[in-house]
């Protein structure tokens, strides 16, 4: 029996995990790279009579080079040998196996099963030589069992082929040599009887690489981040997916380390950040490790590898300890002292987020960083009912957090006061729209000042008998701008317009602005001191700061030697305050 035609489809699928073996550039995934040289198909056989047909006789083995990609096979067994009785009883046909594997390059090793020798009237035949021997014949006159065909080759390829069983008079001769099967399980093979006698037989035709129909390969993973640990690090990535296509997806993964082996992973769903994860462990603190990610397809066809992320891990710094929060008018004083041990890299500066709860909302935000000082004065709003806690917190020069310190209770900040009568101005209230004429009674105005605390309430008042008319918080650079309205009963004339809360120190700030009121009342009308008559135009009052309808958050300040940190959205930080505490977050390599 001679090697059927294959399809080069078939072959493809077969030949798809020795691409990366393979030296030859293919276009895979839709990326076009340099062709090779064209190579011929190399067909190799144990029968001399297939030289005709353009096969190299194989002589115990035949070699493959690097560029060809798969092999159609053709394995079969020895016949059995047949009986002595007159009969002409030929003994069985033998076991084949065909069908497609990988091609590697490297020497494949083949050993032929023989026939199994004819019984005579004396004694049974012996059994057929190959890889496993047949059995001789059980008595006078029966055939020995053929010997099995082997093919062995690189990555523990092993494919048999059993020998025939002989035949006698009365019965089943010597049994073949040898149990059918293959190795890798994986590979598209199968076992039938062959239907030849007589010797055995190998065929194989290895086609090249560029001839081969490979199903595209994934995409690169996508947007790779570690999460550094003592001795490992946690590594989350997005699959690229083909778009419009069922082929090229991802079917597994591996992951190396520097210029090491690929390793096989099984990465995990990671729910809070919506990526695939995995760790790697058996790193040494203090040490450096790029890492990629690359994705193989059904076929064990390899994509692209991403970007490499290095990873440092590391053992964290302890806590900082002596934690204090002292509140006063719309802000907290907070202070510390350094952490007993810095841990693998040092500290580098030092963080204080702000826990808040109250309304509906709960979180956790970053609002001040300082480096040569252990003290913070944080903005708060006093006006949107949230309680607050603070919690301090190191950080090395590789963006790794130590240990969180003890949660503090800020207790009860007071609000800005609301004077009796006009305080003494520090500065003058600006109209953004440049108005500078007199306001009708019950219209709105645009008001807006500089030089406060960032982060703190500023409550805007009008004067000569005090009407709490808004509150608003400065923003990161101590600014604020607040849409007021004033009050329809308000008597017309002079009024002043003052803005209370304190300055970047935590001392009082006022700003004042001298207005005319036309269109009011003749005479004062009762009118209450305490309850607002605006809200910020930016925001509701209970939206939490950094919240995408918020105002600015409460940002810290130590002083003229620290900068005031801009700190984004804290919408992505709004979540459970006990859930955040327990997960710090962690900063991504780049």
């Amino acid at each position: 029996m001679h090697l059927a035609p294959v399809t080069r489809r078939a072959l493809g699928l077969a030949a798809a995990s020795a691409i990366a073996a393979s030296s030859t550039v293919l276009v895979l995934g839709g990326i076009a790279q340099a062709a090779p040289a064209p190579l011929p198909d190399l067909s190799f056989s144990t029968d001399p009579g297939r030289a005709d047909d353009g096969y190299t006789l194989i002589d115990g083995s035949f070699e493959v080079p690097a560029g060809y990609c798969g092999i159609s096979w053709a394995v079969i067994g020895g016949q059995g040998g047949s009986s002595s009785d007159g009969a002409g009883d030929e003994g069985t046909s033998a076991d084949e196996v065909t069908g497609t594997t990988a091609a590697t390059a490297g020497t494949y090793s083949v050993d032929v099963g023989q026939i199994g020798a004819p019984g005579t009237p004396e004694a049974g035949g012996d059994g057929g030589s190959g890889a496993t021997p047949g059995e001789a014949g059980s008595g006078a006159g029966f055939g020995g069992g053929g010997g099995s065909t082997q093919v062995t080759g690189p990555g523990g390829l092993t494919l048999t082929a059993a020998g025939g069983d002989g035949v006698g008079a009365d019965g089943p001769g010597g049994a073949g040599g040898g149990t059918s099967g293959f190795l890798p399980a994986g590979a598209e093979l199968s076992v039938a009887v062959s239907g030849r006698l007589g010797t055995g037989l190998v065929e194989a035709v290895v086609l090249p690489c560029q001839d081969v129909a490979l199903e595209p390969a994934p995409g690169a993973p996508d947007d790779v981040t570690v999460e550094d640990g003592d001795s490992g690090t946690l590594v989350r990535f997005a699959q690229t997916w083909r778009d419009g296509e069922t082929t090229g997806d991802p079917d597994s993964y591996q992951y190396r380390v520097g210029n090491g082996s690929w390793q096989d992973v099984v990465p995990t769903w990671d729910e809070a950040y919506q990526r695939q994860s995995f760790p790697v462990t058996g790193l040494t603190n203090g040490q450096a490790y790029p890492i990629q990610v690359r994705a193989l397809n059904a076929d064990g066809v390899e994509g692209e590898p991403s970007e490499a992320v290095t990873a440092h891990p590391f053992v964290a710094a302890t806590q900082p300890t002596a934690v204090t929060a002292t509140p006063g008018v719309a802000s907290v004083l907070v202070t510390w002292d350094p952490v007993a041990d810095p841990g693998t890299y040092g500290v580098d500066h030092y963080e204080v987020d702000l826990v808040y709860s109250g309304n509906g909302y709960e979180g956790r935000e970053n609002v001040c960083q300082t480096t040569d000082v252990f003290s913070c004065l944080i903005g708060l709003d006093t006006e949107v009912g949230f309680s607050y806690s603070v919690v301090v917190t190191s950080v090395d020069d590789r963006g790794h957090y130590g240990a969180d310190s003890v949660v503090v209770p800020v207790g009860a900040p007071a609000s800005p006061s609301v004077p009796a009568t006009v305080p003494a101005s520090d500065g003058t209230i600006s109209r953004p729209d440049g108005g500078t004429g007199s306001v009708q009674a019950g219209s709105s105005v645009t008001l807006s000042g500089d030089g406060y605390l960032p982060g703190s309430t500023v409550t805007v008042v009008v004067y000569s008998a005090p009407q709490v008319l808004g509150h608003t918080t400065a923003d990161v650079n101590g600014h604020w701008e607040l849409e007021v309205v004033l009050p329809a009963g308000l008597v017309s004339g002079s009024h002043t317009l003052v803005a209370s809360g304190v300055d970047a120190a935590g001392d009082p700030r006022f700003l004042t602005l001298p207005i005319t009121v036309t269109g009011g009342a003749a005479t004062p009308t009762a009118t209450p001191t305490a309850t607002p008559a605006a809200t910020p135009a930016a925001a509701p009052a209970a939206a939490p700061r950094g919240s995408s309808g918020g105002s600015s958050g409460g940002l810290a300040y130590t002083g003229a030697s620290v900068a005031i940190p801009a700190i984004g959205g804290l919408a992505a930080l709004a979540v459970g305050v006990g859930l955040v505490l327990a997960g710090r977050r962690k900063r991504a390599a780049e």
